[in-house]
């Protein structure tokens, strides 16, 4: 009865806080008042269900302030009473090392932004190496993951078509959050970027992949999760999307069950004909065509230039190669006006290879002793296309973009 009472809290403190979102977003009610609710919802869950809720919270983190993540880890941190090393070791070093540099920087320190980046490096390590009561399926974690990407890219698709008509959203005139280069009339409008939509609908997918069975999800819920995970990713109109989804789609053909294949195989192609019949896809495969065709695919936007400008920065002292720039600023040290567009080199370039080595050690851990042996190897499949997609993307800034790592690997650790 415990247990009901608590997933009843969960349920109503997950629906309590989307509606505080509509609210924000409708009335511009203050943020403030959304996080004081999540705050008070966290404070009456048990531990189980608060990284339940908080596993559904970090996908809206691009839309909320900081301090909410700071403040839920606090919460976390004050109803656990057995920490693992890994939860906490990490994040200690890589704090350690991050305000190391920050000791040593001769201009003026924006301090939020600093407690920001420790926040969700806390968060991200915590929940990483959380480990369930032993009657807790970590695919309960995934599913609500999952059910948090996919509202909060619905809010943001939401928020886009509140001042644009869908025919625009299809032509790829804003791909789906670059809304910068128009004249819009508007001060700020607050949505994902497109390759962060891209990268939470990839995301999304491939969590999906693994089957709403394995995920003890219902096949209602399953397939409308699907719609807006395709939706999304198309309306991104993401070359690195496609990419990855290709590669994803035949990993999962080649590895899964045939039942299974047959029961997405057969989804896709419904989706595809209501598409045809609606006329969208004539227009999102131009717009796609298109997107290969402009003539910064050589160098993938640019990307591929300034790695090797990155790369050339990082090694031209000793000091940056072993200890990095430092991640919150480094766009101040290096005085390179492009952000890092690879998961890795943002890491090694920041903090790095001691950094570096410290992700390796986590990750050599978090393989043996959390990843269940003898599963199939569609369970891996979400890993894989978060790592590939992640190599065209940042992962330490934005901050969010370090929780799809969390859920693909929480995948690994379900039992088959």
């Amino acid at each position: 009865m415990n247990r009901a009472n608590q997933r009843y809290k969960l349920i109503i403190g997950v629906l309590a806080f989307i509606l505080a979102l509509i609210f924000n977003v409708e009335f511009s009610l203050p943020m403030v008042a959304v996080v004081a609710l999540v705050a008070v919802t966290a404070l009456f869950l048990s531990l189980d269900d608060l990284v339940c809720y908080v596993m559904c919270l970090v996908p809206f983190t691009w839309f909320t302030p900081g301090y909410m993540v700071l403040i839920l880890y606090i919460i976390l941190l004050l109803k656990t009473r057995n920490f693992r090393m890994m939860q906490i070791l990490p994040t200690l070093m890589l704090i350690f090392l991050e305000f190391a540099h920050l000791s040593l920087y001769d201009f003026t320190i924006e301090w939020p932004q600093v407690l920001s980046f420790c926040s969700f490096l806390a968060l991200f390590f915590y929940l990483l190496f959380y480990q369930p009561a032993k009657d807790v399926s970590p695919s309960r974690y995934v599913k609500m993951f999952c059910f948090g990407l996919a509202i909060s890219l619905s809010l943001s698709s939401y928020i886009l078509t509140k001042f644009y008509d869908i025919e625009l959203l299809l032509s790829g005139a804003l791909r789906s959050g670059v809304i910068d280069e128009l004249e819009t009339g508007l001060e700020e409008v607050n949505v994902l970027n497109a390759n962060s939509a891209a990268y939470f609908a990839i995301t999304l997918l491939a969590c999906l992949l693994v089957g709403y069975k394995r995920l003890n999800m219902n096949k209602c819920l399953h397939i409308c999760l699907l719609i807006v995970a395709i939706a999304s990713g198309l309306l991104s109109f993401s070359r690195t999307w496609i990419i990855v989804c290709v590669l994803m789609f035949a990993l999962y053909f080649i590895y899964e069950k045939a039942q299974n294949k047959l029961y997405l195989g057969l989804l896709l192609l419904v989706g595809l004909a209501v598409a045809i019949s609606y006329g969208w896809i004539d227009m999102i495969m131009s717009t796609f065509m298109g997107r290969f065709e402009l003539d910064n695919m050589e160098t993938a936007g640019s990307r591929t230039v300034y790695f090797s400008v990155f790369n050339d920065f990082w090694t031209s002292q000793f000091g940056y190669v072993i200890f990095g720039t430092g991640v919150t600023f480094y766009k101040l040290v290096t005085n390179i006006p492009f952000s890092i567009h690879n998961s890795i080199q943002q890491i090694y370039v920041c903090q790095g290879l001691l950094g570096l080595s410290i992700y390796i050690w986590a990750a050599f851990y978090y393989k043996k002793h959390f990843c269940s042996s003898g599963n199939s190897f569609v369970y891996y499949i979400p890993f894989i296309a978060v790592l590939a997609f992640s190599m065209s993307l940042q992962f330490l800034l934005p901050q969010f973009l370090m929780f799809p790592l969390v859920g693909a690997v929480y995948v690994m650790r379900m039992r088959e």
